[in-house]
């Protein structure tokens, strides 16, 4: 909101107070895994906390990059822009520079395809802040841990590997074990609905964009940022004028020190370090996880 009490962006956002809550109240959540023994962990349990940890992990995602959740929602990776398929980034102005400066920036940006289509047209250059980044590797680093031991066929171990690899799941309790799903919009929904937050899924883009506008940032910045351009806009071709160094200080300078502290959203990390151990997944097809006989 800025002076006179006028919105420049919609006031159809959530409101910083809901999302704030919302990852106080996951984190509140997880808190008790925390402090839980070894031998109290029960697949039930691993569920429970997975579920809370991936939901905490993709708020994080959502509210820093503006990306939205879709069927098989990803996670970033780093890559070269050079070799990404079907996108231009290998005529972005400074990637083709070997400057010092260019290969510290190359680890904080991924590629993003949320508003994508087959041609490659809207994949998006994101900056992804050190919070982010952290967050990340914590959650990933707990994905090796659990999935250390699966036990399945070649085939069926290579997909899970890959689905612990680049996507978000979450962890369903069956009668023969733990089933990985991959994450549909509904389903997020409804893992953030369980704390008492119900704005669509989708409605982090508009709070960063209003925000961003409130804060005095550059148009055509957001815009790119999350993925609105049509032919003849391109930000991220031969002819564009803004070099990726210029486009991460506009976001460090609003994004992460303005708009993300609001939200209190903190890295967190995972408390079961030896859960290896303990669980396993195990097939036939899908692979499913079981309590170790002790």
């Amino acid at each position: 909101m800025v002076e006179g009490g006028a919105f420049l962006g919609t006031p159809k956002r959530p409101q910083i107070d809901a999302v704030k809550m919302l990852a106080k109240k996951l984190r509140e959540a997880m808190a008790p895994f925390h402090k839980m023994e070894e031998t109290s962990w029960t697949p039930d349990k691993v569920a429970e906390f997975h579920n809370l940890y991936t939901s905490y992990t993709a708020l994080l995602l959502m509210f820093s990059t503006g990306t939205r959740p879709v069927w098989g929602f990803s996670r970033p990776h780093i890559i070269d822009p050079d070799e990404t398929p079907g996108s231009d980034f290998k005529n972005v102005p400074g990637w083709n520079q070997a400057t010092k400066r260019n290969e510290k920036l190359k680890p904080e940006f991924c590629t993003w395809r949320d508003k994508d289509g087959p041609d490659g047209y809207h994949t998006r250059l994101l900056w992804m802040t050190t919070q982010l980044r952290v967050q990340l590797v914590h959650y990933q680093r707990y994905l090796d841990r659990l999935l250390k031991h699966a036990k399945c066929d070649k085939e069926n171990k290579a997909t899970l590997s890959k689905l612990s690899q680049r996507t978000f799941f979450f962890l369903r309790s069956a009668q023969e074990g733990l089933l990985p799903e991959e994450i549909s919009p509904q389903a997020l929904k409804e893992a953030f609905a369980a704390h008492d937050y119900h704005a669509p899924t989708n409605a982090n883009r508009s709070f960063l964009k209003s925000e961003w506008l409130e804060h005095d940032g550059p148009p055509d910045v957001i815009e790119l940022f999350l993925g609105h351009w049509d032919r003849g806009e391109e930000g991220f071709t031969a002819s564009s004028a803004l070099h990726p160094a210029d486009y991460k200080d506009c976001l460090d300078k609003i994004l992460r020190r303005k708009i993300l502290p609001k939200l209190g959203i903190v890295v967190v990390q995972a408390p079961i370090p030896s859960l290896g151990r303990i669980f396993r997944f195990v097939g036939p097809a899908p692979c499913r996880l079981q309590r170790l006989s002790r």
